[in-house]
């Protein structure tokens, strides 16, 4: 982003709190975890979505050329092994060999460059535009290469890369955006066994998923996830035992499920930030923020150290 065009003062890192009971979070009988969310899912062409519920089912499901670490938060690879900055504007990747799509396709490298320049063109229509706006297009070097060419010069094109899912040219063409929305192949740890729109998905294993790279097989065999949009029914299915696992409670129900024997609440920071935007290109000529002292007042303005103690109750951070 051009720092002309959009002014960006960063306020908050935000973090979530989720709950799981004890002492297994996957049934042992069944090995399956049960999970409930408040959001109901759309659709499963992860370019065409914008939710946590989705995004967080697009990083099982799909790959990326890079992975950021949960855990540290590294830009690492994934269905790349390494890349380097070559001239002005263009990134070389060396792509992984031998992984296969949940159909037991290869993945190569004009499933690469097809994913980027198809979901990079405007006329497409992709939810998040700003995610792909940087690619100008990708070439093909040879079976185990790929250069994309960037319409300005950035290392930060690196962490977009890592929302970028990689999908079978193929399959896509030949089911089209909802096609792949009701039956999403990827090349992900878990696959979609079966999906309601709007109501649950379930997930299982990828047995052949490849090994050395940052992400591990998973150790529960199926995931069960369900949208439960009321707050107090959600609950009432973890303490019943209906589920396993909820995400995006509220810091006052975090702190009253923390007393409750059984239950364990673990409280984890996400990549989610909050802050204020200012556009001053757009506005009419006599808007008030074109003015950088009054952009600069509001931004002063804001106590964030009063935000994240007395609303948050300092669970994120500035």
């Amino acid at each position: 982003m051009k720092a002309a065009k959009r002014i960006f003062f960063p306020i908050l890192v935000a973090s979530t709190c989720m709950v799981s009971a004890l002492p297994a979070i996957a049934g042992k009988d069944t090995d399956t975890l049960s999970l409930a969310w408040e959001g109901s899912l759309a659709s499963l062409d992860f370019y065409f979505t914008n939710s946590p519920e989705e995004t967080a089912l697009s990083v099982n499901v799909c790959d990326g050329l890079v992975y950021v670490d949960p855990k540290t938060l590294e830009l690492k690879p994934l269905l790349a092994t390494s890349w380097k900055f070559g001239e002005p504007k263009q990134i070389d990747f060396e792509l992984r060999q031998g992984v296969t799509f949940h159909d037991d396709s290869l993945l190569t490298a004009e499933d690469v460059v097809w994913t980027l320049n198809h979901f990079a063109d405007p006329s497409v229509g992709t939810l998040q535009q700003w995610s792909v706006d940087w690619i100008d297009h990708v070439e093909k070097i040879d079976d185990t290469h790929i250069r994309i060419f960037t319409k300005t010069e950035s290392q930060s094109t690196i962490e977009y890369l890592a929302g970028l899912r990689i999908y079978p040219k193929a399959y896509y063409e030949r089911v089209g955006s909802s096609g792949f929305s009701n039956a999403p192949i990827c090349t992900g740890p878990y696959k979609v066994e079966s999906i309601n729109h709007g109501t649950d998905v379930t997930l299982v294993r990828n047995e052949n998923y490849f090994e050395g790279g940052p992400k591990a097989k998973p150790a529960i065999g199926r995931v069960v996830a369900r949208s439960i949009q009321d707050a107090n029914t959600r609950l009432a299915e973890l303490m019943t035992g209906g589920v396993d696992w909820l995400a995006g409670i509220s810091q006052d129900q975090a702190d009253q499920l923390s007393k409750i024997p059984g239950l364990k609440v673990i409280e984890s920071e996400q990549t989610r930030l909050n802050y204020l935007f200012f556009n001053p290109i757009t506005p009419p000529a006599d808007s008030p923020i074109i003015n950088p002292v009054l952009r600069r007042a509001f931004a002063h303005a804001i106590n964030r150290d009063a935000i994240v103690n007395n609303l948050i109750r300092g669970k994120s951070r500035r």
